[in-house]
């Protein structure tokens, strides 16, 4: 009974999402319309980044808001010590977070 509960709410999430997506796009463009810098991050909003391949390991630290990414610098500070040849990746969802 567990495992049909969970395989129905995953279907559940799953319709939610495809069936919003459309209108999140929608409202990215009507807002880069608006605010020209609003729309330079798309990609990086939904989770995409394209990264320079320098060789290397690399961590990357997603924020979505002001406060997560006032919280990340100390977790980014020692990621910085422990893997000092890796480079860290920081990508935000909003403006206020990248400008932060």
């Amino acid at each position: 009974m567990r495992r049909l509960l969970f395989g129905f709410l995953i279907c559940a999430y799953c319709v939610i999402l495809y069936s919003v997506t459309p209108f999140y796009f929608l409202r990215l463009a009507i807002r880069s319309v608006a605010r020209k810098r609003y729309g330079l991050r798309w990609c990086e909003r939904i989770g995409f980044y394209r990264a320079k391949s320098e060789g290397g390991g690399a961590i990357w630290v997603h924020a979505v808001s002001v406060g997560e990414i006032a919280s990340a610098t100390r977790v980014i500070a020692q990621l910085r010590q422990r893997c000092p040849n890796d480079r860290i990746i920081v990508t935000t969802t909003t403006l206020g977070s990248a400008e932060w």
